[in-house]
């Protein structure tokens, strides 16, 4: 019998940003326990956001058309999550009039806004999906303090960029156009903004299943990210990366503004595998023991699960995200390629058919990802974290059994058929750390992954990273993070 073919590795999505580190970081800022200004100006095809008026937040994108169409509020934020943001005032004035200006704190009761809008729900972002008019009040609400929030089932919206069903509040009356508006709210992990200039019950732009791609229709969607992004999706026009105007990506042009964290914060991947192309870059990423250079023209790659701290001023990159059943590395890597000017037109390329909703660009695209990946994994020059292959079978070992509490270095010795004080020699020398520290390193690596991405209770995630005491791992974990478990998860936004 043949043995069974593994499936190639399957693109997931491919997106570009740039972040620049700023002194006032606005990162520590953008919080869900704190209340946040988002001011925001249409004129024509011009749209500026700025938050918490500050003008270093200040980001201007620009619109394919004229925005003119509805106006709603939007969330996708649902009951499951404690950290669920909300609207506490509203202010949108067009042609020198005022449309709305409400204090959340002085309704009375949620039915109120009844007389101001229309409630729709999209339980898809699918292609000719259509918003399903449902009751406000029972979709939104008012807490213990007076504000807005959205209380709808959470039902995973099947695909990458928004996690839960998407609800809006429309206004009603006539469609606008250019408009100023300034809103007051509570930030959190999901989406809190608004959406403006398509048609009532739409949505600014659909998900493509078969190119795996999303398509601009008519409007935006504006919303605060809780890492400090001002974010804008839909009718927005080409920009500096050539991508056509149906491109959805996080954060648009280089001249914009965007913010990271500093680097005592802990940011991680999730679970799928991560290429970055630095396009531009000074600094270094902390991982795992190790440092690796963040400068131009050299590709970052990351295992699913890995945490890692940023250290630099400046970080443009094209992230490409896939998955694969044989992993390309245990380990995170820096690879300086051999032919940067080739690589950096085929991931130009890459976008561009990415990007293509034309018959056959999902293939193309696949075929010109297969070449980037062999000429960065195929023993590429400058690649000074190859795993040898001695210790390779035990860097595997160590990532497929973490969870294993008697997992040790006398075993990994055992396992690479040499003596146990000659593996932490090699296994030192090759990867600057001893194998001990990896695995701890590892372990808590996996432990801020569950932490941050589900809600597993803290003796559980000790059980899954391999720690069969409960206190040794909290005491374990806030040494190597500065938090507790607890600590760290009310600290992110982003956690349950």
């Amino acid at each position: 019998m043949q043995p069974q073919a593994k499936p190639l590795p399957q693109l997931v999505e491919i997106y570009a940003e740039n972040h620049l580190q700023q002194t006032d970081a606005l990162f520590y800022n953008v919080d869900a326990r704190r209340p946040h200004t988002l001011s925001l100006s249409v004129a024509r095809q011009t749209a500026v956001m700025e938050l918490d008026r500050l003008q270093s937040s200040r980001a201007e994108f620009r619109l394919a058309r004229p925005s003119f169409g509805s106006f709603s509020l939007a969330s996708n934020s649902g009951a499951s999550n404690k950290n669920r943001g909300s609207f506490r005032s509203i202010r949108l004035s067009a042609k020198g009039q005022t449309l709305l200006d409400l204090n959340f704190e002085t309704v009375g009761s949620v039915r109120e806004l009844e007389a101001y809008f229309d409630c729709y729900l999209f339980s898809s972002l699918r292609q000719n999906t259509h918003g399903q008019r449902v009751p406000l009040t029972d979709f939104w609400a008012l807490n213990d303090q007076g504000h807005l929030i959205c209380v709808q089932p959470t039902h995973p919206v099947r695909h990458s960029t928004d996690y839960e069903d998407i609800c809006l509040l429309t206004l009603r009356g006539e469609p606008i156009g250019d408009f100023e508006l300034s809103m007051d709210f509570d930030q959190c992990w999901q989406r809190y903004g608004v959406v403006f200039g398509c048609p009532a019950g739409c949505f600014p732009y659909f998900y493509n299943e078969n190119t795996r791609s999303y398509v601009a229709v008519e409007g935006c969607f504006a919303y605060a990210e809780a890492e400090g992004y001002r974010t804008m999706r839909g009718n927005l026009a080409p920009d500096s990366y050539d991508q056509p105007a149906t491109c959805i990506r996080r954060v648009l042009r280089p001249a914009l503004p965007s913010f990271t964290a500093a680097e005592s914060i802990v940011m991680h991947t999730h679970g799928q595998h991560t290429l970055l192309y630095h396009v531009e870059g000074n600094g270094k990423y902390l991982c795992a023991g190790q440092a690796l250079p963040c400068t131009s023209g050299c590709i970052t790659y990351f295992p699913p699960c890995t945490a890692y701290q940023p250290a630099y001023t400046v970080d443009k990159h094209i992230a490409i995200l896939f998955e694969t059943a044989h992993g390309l590395s245990d380990v995170p890597l820096s690879i300086l390629p051999q032919d940067t000017e080739r690589l950096q037109r085929s991931i130009n390329k890459l976008m561009d058919l990415y990007y293509n909703n034309q018959l056959g660009s999902w293939y193309k695209c696949h075929a010109i990802f297969y070449e980037i990946l062999s000429q960065l994994f195929d023993g590429a020059p400058g690649d000074s974290n190859k795993i040898p292959e001695l210790i390779a079978p035990a860097v595997r070992y160590i990532q497929n059994h973490l969870s294993d509490p008697a997992l040790s270095v006398a075993r990994l010795a055992k396992l690479s058929n040499i003596s146990e004080v000659y593996f932490r020699q090699v296994f030192k020398e090759s990867m600057g750390i001893t194998p001990k520290k990896y695995i701890l390193n590892k372990r808590i690596d996996y432990a801020v992954f569950l932490l941050v991405t589900f809600n597993y209770n803290i003796s559980e995630v000790a059980e899954k990273c391999g720690f069969a005491d409960t206190k040794y791992f909290i005491t374990t974990f806030k040494r190597a993070t500065g938090f507790s478990p607890r600590q760290y998860v009310a600290q992110y936004p982003g956690a349950f």
